[in-house]
């Protein structure tokens, strides 16, 4: 733990950790990427070291190794003893991602190579809700997510689902990790929106201009938070809305002003129209079914 600076006995996927050479502090350190069936037993051997000497240089609570850790192999003698870099910067190859000032959301595109993971860090509050999707051009692309601080892993690579979202346990650094089981690069784009937990948002009024009797709005829905907008109108009316959107996955919604959907629940519903029952206030809703942002054009007339 003392060689690398830890302060715990957490280590992550990917995370370089320096191990001293067997027998002469003279020599460069060495390390070992993880690889596929590898143990710190079968390290341990192959290094002439041993399990308790790689766990010590390495800051490991347990047994515990993933594939592409980076391990650091000590001699019983502790050397070389590089330069301690903390834990909580990102390594040589990590990219942050980025939001726009006042966004919630980003798309990151990249490459991945077999057997080498690209990695990404964002930094989040505790309760905030993630959803993030992952789209590759052989559709073999999956990712991982792991708190940094904590080491606690919220999703493994080997969980196979490609859309994710979730409510982030603590306020820290996560470490996101792209990989593929296929022989040649893959082409990919991380979508991921982080929004408070859970998303409230009150409808919009929707303003008809003097004498017109058709309003259209333009907006943006996610598969975390719905655009909302309200309006009233009269007993025996015929409400007519109209969805244009970028994305097939999303679709609207009528709300009767004392709850229920009047759109019905055979969707994605684009198109909707109906006489009113009663006179009041009418929401609808632009959702999303979960496959990124969607822009979209609602329009809505009263006769």
């Amino acid at each position: 733990m003392q060689l690398n600076n830890l302060r715990s006995e957490t280590i992550y996927v990917g995370q370089q950790l320096t191990i001293a050479a067997v027998g002469n502090p003279s020599q460069p350190a060495i390390y070992h990427t993880v690889q596929r069936g590898d143990t710190l037993s079968s390290i341990a051997r192959r290094y002439a070291s041993t399990v308790a000497a790689i766990r010590a240089a390495n800051g490991l609570r347990n047994d515990t190794i993933y594939i592409g850790q980076r391990l650091l192999i000590p001699n019983s003698s502790g050397y070389p003893t590089p330069t301690p870099v903390p834990t909580t910067r990102p390594t040589p190859g990590r990219e942050r991602i980025q939001f726009a000032p006042g966004a919630t959301s980003t798309v990151v595109k990249g490459t991945v190579q077999p057997a080498v993971l690209r990695e990404y860090i964002f930094s989040a509050t505790g309760g905030q809700t993630i959803r993030m999707e992952l789209i590759s051009s052989d559709a073999s692309a999956n990712f991982a997510v792991i708190g940094l601080g904590d080491g606690t892993p919220l999703k493994r690579l080997g969980n196979s689902g490609t859309v994710w979202t979730s409510t982030l346990p603590s306020t820290q650094d996560y470490l996101v990790q792209v990989g593929t089981p296929s022989n040649a690069a893959v082409a990919y784009e991380l979508y991921v929106e982080i929004t408070a937990s859970p998303p409230v948002t009150a409808p919009v009024r929707i303003q008809f201009a003097p004498g017109a009797r058709t309003a259209t709005v333009n907006g943006v829905t996610s598969g975390i938070a719905p655009a909302r907008y309200v309006l009233q109108a009269g007993a025996d009316q015929t409400m007519s809305v109209d969805l244009t959107v970028d994305n097939t996955n999303a679709y609207i919604t009528v709300l009767h002003p004392t709850g229920g959907n009047m759109a019905g629940a055979g969707g994605p519903i684009h198109h909707w129209s109906a006489q009113l029952p009663v006179t009041g206030d009418y929401i609808v809703e632009v959702l999303n079914l979960g496959t990124g942002l969607a822009n979209f054009s609602l329009t809505i007339a009263i006769q």
